[in-house]
């Protein structure tokens, strides 16, 4: 078993409705156990204005007997008229990293709602950490 961590700061701009220029930050810490294979599920959400919702789902494998691990990650924005909606409107997939033990990649998320106007985002600044 391999301790498996995504961590880093967020930020999420909400400009639509009763929340118009709301900022939201954070930070994202998010730990697993790590072995076998198995599918990519939530490991992070948060909200902002009360209309916008990110997730974060992702894996974590055991790749070799030195401890290698391969980080997989699907990056979510879903955009309604509340933070329970069901409205996605953007994503990045397919997020790929092989992650010796002991070492850490980084990543940049954008996700931009390009629905009127585009002003809604979220960055996610993401480390992916093969904790051992």
């Amino acid at each position: 078993m391999r301790k498996a961590v995504i961590s880093g700061p967020f930020v999420i701009r909400d400009d639509e409705g009763w929340a118009a220029g709301k900022y939201c930050r954070g930070d994202i810490n998010a730990v697993r156990w790590a072995d076998g294979t198995y599918g990519p599920n939530e490991w992070w959400r948060t909200y902002c204005g009360g209309e916008i919702r990110v997730e974060l789902h992702a894996f974590a494998q055991v790749v070799d007997d030195k401890g290698t691990l391969l980080f997989g990650a699907d990056a979510l924005l879903h955009k309604g008229t509340n933070e329970t909606n069901t409205d996605l409107d953007t994503e990045v997939r397919d997020l790929r990293f092989q992650v010796a033990a002991g070492e850490s990649v980084t990543h940049t998320v954008y996700l931009k709602n390009e629905e009127n106007g585009g002003k809604d985002y979220a960055t996610l600044e993401l480390t992916f950490t093969n904790a051992g």
